[in-house]
């Protein structure tokens, strides 16, 4: 691990990722860590060139929007944002792997999807050799209350 508490966020733009990004905040806040918020793409080799190039402009866009609207709430943490390319859950532990904690937002998207986590968390869950915290879907928790969330340990 580091000499400073590392959180990896995965951030896609939804309200859950955004509502993890906050979490991971407090948390680093607390532990007087640093977050490193990722975005990942997936490239498409059957794609222009310059598709890739809008592709890349919109994640971090996105990804600058997501720690903008996160940083509101606690304005004192190091953050940086990384956009990368490949499979969404094996880049999020590839990036994790030198951190102290992998956070992610579930979607929750139906009643199936609350009994099963989604494939991206899922897989991260099933792959990280670092804690990996799972923010279930809900409304937004305001700043000064401690947001809940279910720890997956690795298996």
């Amino acid at each position: 691990m580091t000499s400073t508490y590392r959180i990896v966020v995965g951030v896609d733009g939804s309200p859950a990722s955004v509502a993890a990004l906050r979490w991971a905040f407090r948390q680093a806040y607390a532990r007087r860590g640093s977050v490193l918020a990722v975005c990942v793409w997936p490239w498409d080799p059957r794609r222009e060139v310059t598709h890739a190039e809008a592709t890349h402009a919109q994640c971090e866009a996105l990804l600058s929007e997501a720690i903008t609207v996160a940083l509101a709430d606690n304005p004192r943490v190091p953050v940086s944002g990384r956009v990368v390319v490949g499979r969404a859950a094996y880049e999020l532990v590839k990036v994790a792997r030198v951190a102290d904690l992998l956070v992610l937002g579930s979607h929750g998207r139906g009643r199936v999807s609350r009994a099963m986590l989604g494939s991206v968390t899922e897989a991260c869950v099933r792959l990280s050799t670092v804690p990996v915290v799972v923010l279930p879907h809900r409304a937004p928790v305001p700043a000064t209350q401690p947001a809940r969330a279910l720890t997956a340990a690795t298996v």
